[in-house]
């Protein structure tokens, strides 16, 4: 029964480097891969695993950024999944005491752009602006920004997870996302200000 299960695993991970998708299913599919090859380090494949989620999460992170440093798909809710999946590699590795995680430099710069989306567009409060297909609007991202902050040591990620508390706010209130024909407007960076 376990060879079986081994067995198993093994040809999803096989398959998993393929990678089929692109956007939060790619993204899915690269943490899962990740996932059997750091739990399953015993595999002979494993480290050519995980070579290959290192490259996927660059060529994905590119795909889900828009030249403007917006998210790919619009909805707060799908850019919090894209960051769950892309950071949960971290996480993963930290759960296991690896500290050479499966990132390029350009890959975390890009990763810090999503995050800064999910913060400047988020409504006050940091939660949902309930466009699309996101979350409820009682929900919030300041965890997700926590996350980010901390580990990319970014002082506006930190201001937007603290409410203020920490870090440095962002030296602007209103802005543009050209390319995803966005324009946010607020009277301050605090959960009572104005925005739209």
């Amino acid at each position: 029964v376990f060879t079986a299960i081994l067995k198993f695993l093994w040809s999803q991970a096989n398959a998993l480097k393929g990678f089929a998708s692109e956007g939060n299913w790619g993204s899915t599919e690269t943490y899962g891969l990740y996932t059997i090859a750091l739990h399953f380090a015993e595999f002979r494949d494993a480290p050519m695993w995980i070579d290959r989620v290192k490259d996927r999460y660059e060529i994905l992170s590119q795909a889900l950024l828009k030249s403007d440093n917006s998210s790919f798909e619009l909805p707060l809710g799908y850019t919090d999944y894209a960051l769950s999946t892309i950071s949960g590699g971290k996480s993963l590795a930290d759960k296991f005491g690896i500290r050479e995680y499966p990132y390029l430099k350009s890959t975390l710069d890009r990763i810090r752009n999503l995050g800064r989306y999910l913060m400047y567009t988020s409504g006050p409060g940091y939660v949902d602006n309930q466009w699309g297909d996101g979350n409820s609007h009682k929900s919030h991202y300041r965890n997700r920004l926590k996350l980010l902050a901390d580990w990319l040591d970014d002082q506006e990620l930190l201001f937007g997870a603290t409410q203020g508390k920490e870090g440095v706010p962002p030296d602007f209130t209103s802005f543009v996302y050209p390319d995803a024909r966005i324009a946010v407007m607020r009277s301050g960076w605090g959960d009572k200000d104005l925005y739209l």
